[in-house]
């Protein structure tokens, strides 16, 4: 019904007023609020594989081993420029919660979720991360050279022990 979507973009506009953002200089870009909300919305909207933010972590919850998953729910981070949007963590509980209702994530006996803190700003924390590990001994160890890679074209998954030193130590051998 067209006066419902015209109702629905005027109450969005009183909530997600116009906002600027400068871009270079002097110039500036205005984004009106129903835009942003709609965009914003993307994230957690299942797509055509099923898949939305909620779904992807639930989905990696449980991939893995039943014993660890409420563990893991208990202890997410959530970092990256897109995590700071105002309201995206009561968003993420809330459509966590909302899928865990469903039959697909029925079984998973998990109740709740923790988020920690990051160290740092969100946008900034997997930089932070890297540039810590960038700053070990152990990046040498899991350095991988074009030579290296030319000989056997795989990247290794430093998660799984198959790609452990000794592994690496044979294969550069």
């Amino acid at each position: 019904d067209p006066s419902n979507t015209s109702s629905l973009s005027s109450c969005l506009t009183h909530l997600a007023p116009l906002v600027t953002y400068p871009i270079s200089g002097s110039q500036l870009l205005l984004v009106d609020g129903v835009t942003r909300e709609g965009s914003a919305e993307l994230l957690w909207t299942l797509d055509g594989d099923c898949m939305s933010v909620a779904s992807m972590l639930l989905d990696a919850i449980a991939a893995s081993p039943v014993d660890c998953r409420k563990e893991l729910a208990q202890g997410l981070l959530l970092v990256g420029g897109t995590t700071m949007m105002p309201g995206f963590k009561a968003r993420l509980n809330q459509e966590l919660k909302s899928l865990l209702a469903s039959t697909k994530y029925e079984n998973m006996k998990i109740s709740s979720f923790k988020v920690f803190q990051p160290p740092a700003q969100p946008n900034y924390t997997a930089w932070l991360g890297g540039a810590i590990f960038g700053a070990t001994d152990v990046v040498v160890t899991r350095s991988l050279t074009r030579e290296q890679y030319l000989k056997d074209p795989t990247v290794p998954d430093w998660a799984n022990l198959r790609f452990n030193s000794v592994y690496m130590e044979d294969r550069q051998g």
